[in-house]
């Protein structure tokens, strides 16, 4: 596929509604001011680093990133601290965010014009649902996406891109969780007189309804109880409430959903997501990228 040089380029489209705190000439950081290195920071998972059209205008390197103005006479901050002050809320958010280690520093916006060229007809259908998304996010809507497919698809890592791209381009926070781990096991032990979550349900419950960006992963509709099923629902009706973006993967598609709590979650999840059928091996998502 050969990009129209008058059409703007993938990674320029998925940063549309970034926050410039940079150049917007620069060719580097497209305006962002910031820029990720996979080896940055001593870091498996990579780090942010100040793009090079801020690092020739740094005044104060150090916090609070303020200096002394002789002109002005007084004390100003330096132009690159909002980019500073962005790459340690990115560090904080990520840190928080419970996605798992093999996926953080995972990015759409890296070779992404290569993989425009060179990825299958299903990967980048699936990438281009997943940028939607993600621009959609910038506007403030909340239309999400339940991925589907066969164990070893690329599901649980493209939702997590997600979320990294939400933290790297918005830093607004976002949680992954796991349905069993995370969300039915965790309200269930709040039921038990000997756990420190003990009455601690209803918070859990507000906190997964109000987090900006969830990833519900490996929900499935074979293993869950009545109360586990309506537990699901109540989570998604509260996050459609609230207008929160709602990422789900599953082995199975929306329609298998439709014969519990009377059809609910599969009307409100046809409501709230974009349906992505993934069927290709996770390797050849990671090389698309």
């Amino acid at each position: 596929m050969e990009h129209d040089l008058t059409e703007p380029t993938i990674a320029s489209r998925l940063e549309a509604y970034a926050e410039k705190l940079g150049d917007r000439s620069c060719r580097v950081c497209n305006g962002l001011g910031i820029v990720f290195d996979p080896l940055g920071g001593g870091r498996k998972t990579g780090d942010f680093a100040l793009c090079r059209c801020l690092e020739a205008i740094v005044k104060a390197p150090e916090p609070p990133y303020e200096y002394y103005d002789e002109a002005k006479n007084c004390i100003v901050p330096c132009p690159a601290r909002p980019a500073r002050q962005a790459i340690e809320r990115i560090r904080v958010l990520s840190a928080q965010s419970r996605i798992p280690p093999r996926y953080l520093g995972n990015y759409l916006a890296v070779g992404l014009d290569q993989a425009d060229k060179e990825g299958d007809e299903s990967t980048l259908m699936a990438l281009d649902n997943a940028i939607e998304t993600i621009t959609s996010f910038g506007r403030g809507e909340a239309y999400g996406l339940f991925i589907h497919g066969p164990t070893g698809a690329g599901k649980t890592h493209l939702a997590c891109i997600v979320l990294n791209e939400i933290i790297r381009l918005y830093r607004k926070q976002v949680l992954f969780a796991k349905v069993h781990r995370d969300v039915l096991s965790r309200v269930k032990a709040t039921f038990n007189v000997n756990s420190d979550l003990y009455g601690e349900g209803r918070r859990i419950e507000e906190e997964l309804a109000a987090i900006p960006a969830l990833v519900i992963d490996d929900l499935g509709v074979k293993t869950m109880t009545e109360f586990e099923s309506q537990l699901i629902y109540d989570i998604i009706d509260s996050r459609y409430d609230y207008n929160r973006l709602t990422i789900i993967t599953s082995n199975d598609p929306i329609d298998s959903f439709r014969e519990i709590t009377q059809g609910r979650v599969t009307s409100r999840l046809r409501e709230m997501c974009r349906e992505i059928h993934l069927d290709v091996a996770d390797h050849r998502l990671r090389h698309a990228l």
